[in-house]
């Protein structure tokens, strides 16, 4: 799901926070996994498997993190994933979603969850 480019409404402008604060821990996540697990983060970018396997490597790396974490496992937490990510830059056509259900979508989840 995108945020809206230009929201109008008080749900929009709510469904736009929480999506910010969602993608801030998803971002967050991310980079944690790919300092400690260096298999997802020498792509470049681009997948170099399935991404079916790709859902399963992160999954796995997701498990063997929080086993690290509960069995206290050292760890050099200051890490940076060799390729961070910068900040999106704000645009206009934000809310452009190349499958057409996508905004239909959106408009749904705003009118259910945000009122």
């Amino acid at each position: 799901m995108t945020p809206y480019g230009h929201p109008q409404t008080d749900l929009e402008k709510a469904y736009n926070q929480a999506h910010i604060r969602t993608r801030n821990i998803i971002e967050q996540s991310f980079g944690l996994l790919k300092a400690r697990f260096r298999c997802l983060d020498i792509s470049g970018g681009h997948l170099l498997y399935s991404p079916p396997l790709v859902c399963k490597m992160i999954l796995v790396c997701a498990i063997l993190h929080n086993i690290c974490v509960r069995t206290n496992v050292p760890w050099d937490g200051d890490q940076q994933p060799l390729d961070t990510m910068e900040e999106e830059e704000e645009s206009d056509d934000r809310d452009i979603v190349n499958n057409a259900a996508g905004p239909h979508r959106r408009i749904h989840i705003v009118q259910h969850f945000f009122t």
